[in-house]
């Protein structure tokens, strides 16, 4: 008998533990899931064959959506802005960007430091081929909130609403007076009670006014 067509992934991308958690292959690679993959399943396996009758098709549909990707559509559930300071800032000196993300109700990002085997962390970099450098650790201005997720099965930090981190730069000290543009990357995953958006790139910027250079 022809091999079914699975309408949204073949059972080969999902993976079963002993303990009868269903998770997503590559779903640490920056998928997005569903959260209810990650709960206690009753033990059962996919249809390798079926006779063409209404009732097979509905059990392979079933089959396939519980290793489907959810479609995340438009959402944006978190919006980021970065500012930096007013002042002029020297060549060679150090300065601070803020960045800051409005969360919706009943959505939220994970820490900085979270820690592996979870969720994805929130992990903020400088873009290359620019005037500034990383000067320090980054820190977050509010302290995320740590709970047990069951989905995950480890303790989670996470912000909700509202989120807000200062990234230390330096300018090098070659750069002549003038206004210069600090690129920043934020890379996030947005989940809610349900699911987990595939992680995004927030690519922001801040002006700069450098003064006293070449």
């Amino acid at each position: 008998m022809p091999r079914p067509h699975w309408l949204i992934a073949p059972p080969e991308r999902c993976a079963r533990n002993r303990g009868g958690r269903a998770r997503l292959k590559g779903a640490a690679e920056g998928r997005g899931f569903s959260r209810a993959l990650l709960k206690p399943r009753p033990t059962m396996t996919y249809i390798q064959t079926m006779t063409v009758n209404r009732a097979a098709y509905l059990i392979a549909v079933l089959g396939a959506l519980a290793c489907s990707t959810p479609s995340a559509g438009a959402q944006t559930p978190v919006r980021w802005t970065a500012t930096a300071p007013s002042a002029p800032v020297t060549p060679g000196s150090t300065t601070s960007v803020v960045l800051k993300a409005n969360i919706d109700e009943g959505w939220h990002i994970y820490a900085i430091n979270q820690g592996a085997g979870g969720p994805v962390p929130t992990r903020i970099t400088l873009a290359p081929g620019q005037p500034f450098a990383l000067a320090g650790a980054i820190r977050a201005i509010l302290a995320p909130r740590t709970e047990m997720d069951a989905s995950f099965g480890i303790n989670v930090m996470l912000h909700e609403k509202n989120a807000a981190f200062v990234v230390p730069v330096r300018l090098d000290p070659a750069v002549r007076s003038g206004i210069d543009t600090v690129h920043v990357n934020a890379r996030y995953q947005a989940c809610n009670a349900s699911l987990c958006l595939p992680p995004q790139t927030a690519r922001l910027t801040a002006a700069v006014l450098a003064t006293g250079g070449k």
